[in-house]
């Protein structure tokens, strides 16, 4: 098996919704964002904020990213501006684990790739003539891998601003290529976490392409857990933190979450059912 279990038992539903977007490109985002847990809910506020409706009849206002594919509430905005009726993005959709859940997660997730590589070739359409997904280029689907997890902010036309565009444009000013490398030579400083990502994911992406493991049960912890983790410090009565534990009982707890998490036990907020990832995406509307 290419995957991890957790990941790779959504290959189904991925080759149904990923149009032309490679199937392993997509479960190596789900690897990285959300370790094939449906309904995960970011642990920071990012993406802007939306509305959206319930299934009751009600709405919630969100202004964190969920599921499979971590789908900001911007992304979600623009989803459903442009889809009626049973395509419409619910609530229930993006927190839940069922089939019709977990489907609507991949599909929002596909498309929001699939539009970024559209926008690169709108934007740059001398250095990546093809609006496909399925003709684009390497570097063209690495960039739309780090917009992805950056916002791509297309309609920018300077060097500033948030987004990858602005660095795009600036590194065609410098006369520099356009792809994932020269970011991070030319702006190191600039989200390297969102950079070394997309380097990993495309990695991962190509060693599933060849039929080599892409991801380790025992390894591999998707972005958001780990960034749970990091934010959850047990706090001593008198306020301060705890930072006399002893090394090897820190080990010894973080290899016991590793194993309940890998083996399903854990429970991070939503039901892990078997088919019952600074993120801004102001992208431009057709």
């Amino acid at each position: 098996m290419t995957w991890p279990r957790r990941v790779e038992r959504w290959r189904e539903f991925v080759e149904w919704e990923s149009k032309d977007v490679p199937p392993d490109l997509v479960l190596g985002i789900i690897l990285n964002e959300s370790g094939g847990v449906p309904g995960l809910k970011s642990n920071q506020a990012e993406g802007g904020v939306a509305t959206v409706s319930t299934a009751d009849g009600g709405e919630e206002t969100i202004n964190h990213s969920y599921g499979l594919m971590q789908i900001a509430p911007s992304v979600v905005e623009t989803w459903n501006r442009h889809h009626d009726g049973a395509e419409i993005a619910l609530y229930d959709d993006l927190t839940g684990s069922d089939n019709r859940a977990a489907r609507m997660q991949i599909r929002i997730g596909c498309w929001q790739f699939a539009l970024n590589v559209a926008l690169l070739s709108k934007t740059f359409p001398g250095i990546f003539p093809e609006s496909s997904t399925g003709r684009a280029s390497s570097e063209q689907l690495k960039l739309a891998l780090l917009a992805n997890a950056t916002g791509g902010n297309w309609k920018v036309s300077g060097t500033e601003g948030r987004g990858l565009r602005p660095k795009l444009n600036r590194l065609e000013e410098l006369g520099l290529p356009l792809t994932l490398e020269q970011i991070k030579t030319t702006f190191p400083n600039w989200v390297p976490a969102a950079v070394s990502g997309a380097f990993r994911r495309w990695n991962q992406y190509k060693s599933a392409e060849e039929g080599r493991p892409a991801g380790d049960d025992t390894i591999v912890m998707p972005e958001t857990v780990i960034s749970l983790a990091k934010g959850t410090k047990k706090k001593q009565k008198d306020g301060g933190l705890v930072d006399n534990v002893p090394k090897w009982m820190i080990g010894v707890g973080a290899a016991w979450l590793l194993s309940k998490f890998t083996s399903g036990d854990l429970n991070l907020g939503v039901d892990g059912e078997d088919h019952d990832d600074d993120q801004e995406n102001d992208q431009e509307e057709d």
